[in-house]
């Protein structure tokens, strides 16, 4: 008889702010040789879920009262980084900003796996944090006679909020419903043809760089560029815009929100040593391939390395690789796998293991 539990998931957890990692330790091997991943020399897949984390944070430069979430951000929750949201205040003097500064986080590479010079990881690669929770790429890399990458395209994405602003100016777009613009400020003063407008309050408190804007006509809204620079007294765009938009309603894109910390999805990544093709698979579906640039290249040579793998972080590198979120199951196996028959459990066939944990269990 087969008994049916229900309870609360659990998982390895990297909450924001932490600085952690599993070690795959080389010294467990048995009898000073090399079993399991270390050494390992042939075909092999990653797989893993997870629920990944916000590394940006709900970022806004505006004055305080204009903020979404005051002025240090989302402070109360282990899944999203705060961030300093008032324009006047010295984000030097706030713990998340020692840590991770806004200008580290874009770009960073949150490492699920690390062996070597092989990994698996999450690349944010969004160029702001403001009104930005991060977008993340999957990065694949393997050490064959040099490391090669394989880098999807953005696969893990907010969504826009289904609010806007201001209820009364609203604007839903037909294909899915969601508030996709918000109308903001109106200028009282631009010349066509110039780069620079203002209004009648106080720029810095409505507007903030890197924010873009647009015009509308009907439900046609034209981009009229981004914000390069913003005072208490005017706000600099990165082209000229014409006509003038004097009196002309701007529009900015809605909240952004980050519904990935709250579900998990299935990561894989295989590498043929026979064939040299990387792949990457999300959700059970292939979205990468290439050959890696060291295969046409002999003595053609591959092995994880007989030293210490990581799992949620680089240490060599330290916290700026570090994973932040949940990892439910974590497993490197033999042979290239193409199918998966189910993203939400691994269960690898046990003669196929090199590497498996199972963080998640229930309370029964």
């Amino acid at each position: 008889m087969k008994s049916l539990y229900v309870g609360q998931k659990q998982a390895l957890i990297f909450p924001v702010l932490c600085d952690g990692y599993v070690k795959i330790d080389y010294s467990d091997q048995v009898a000073n040789s090399p079993i399991g991943i270390f050494g390992y020399d042939d075909s092999f897949t990653i797989q893993t879920i997870i629920t990944p984390y916000d590394l940006n944070g709900n970022g806004y430069k505006l004055a305080s009262t204009n903020n979404p979430a005051g002025v240090s951000g989302i402070v109360d929750s282990v899944k999203t980084f705060p961030n300093v949201q008032d324009y006047n205040t010295t984000e030097a003097h706030y713990q998340n900003h020692l840590y991770s500064a806004d200008s580290v986080r874009v770009g960073s590479r949150m490492i699920i796996f690390q062996g070597g010079e092989n990994t698996l990881a999450l690349v944010n690669a969004t160029t702001t944090t403001h009104n930005q929770p991060a977008e993340y790429k999957i990065s694949f890399s393997v050490d064959v006679n040099g490391s090669d990458s394989l880098t999807s395209d953005f696969i893990i994405i907010p969504k826009l909020n289904s609010t806007g602003h201001n209820a009364s100016a609203n604007v839903y777009d037909g294909a899915n419903n969601e508030v996709k613009y918000v109308v903001t400020v109106t200028p009282n003063s631009h010349s066509s043809g110039t780069n620079t407008f203002t209004t009648a309050g106080t720029e810095n408190n409505e507007f903030f760089i890197g924010q873009e804007l647009f015009t509308r006509s009907g439900q046609t809204f034209t981009s009229i560029g981004t914000i390069t620079n913003v005072t208490s007294s005017a706000v600099t765009m990165s082209g000229t815009v014409t006509p003038s938009i004097s009196g002309v309603a701007l529009y900015t894109h809605n909240y952004r929100e980050a519904p990935y910390v709250l579900t998990s999805c299935h990561i894989a990544a295989s590498f043929d040593a026979e064939l040299g093709t990387m792949k990457i698979y999300y959700d059970g579906k292939e979205i990468a391939t290439k050959t890696h640039s060291s295969f046409s290249a002999l003595p053609y040579t591959f092995a994880f390395p007989e030293e210490d793998m990581h799992i949620g972080q680089w240490p060599l590198i330290g916290h700026t690789t570090q994973f932040f979120g949940e990892i439910h199951e974590f497993a490197i196996l033999k042979g290239v796998k193409k199918q998966y028959d189910s993203i939400y459990t691994l269960a690898p066939r046990f003669d196929d293991i090199l590497v498996y944990y199972r963080f998640e269990e229930v309370d029964l």
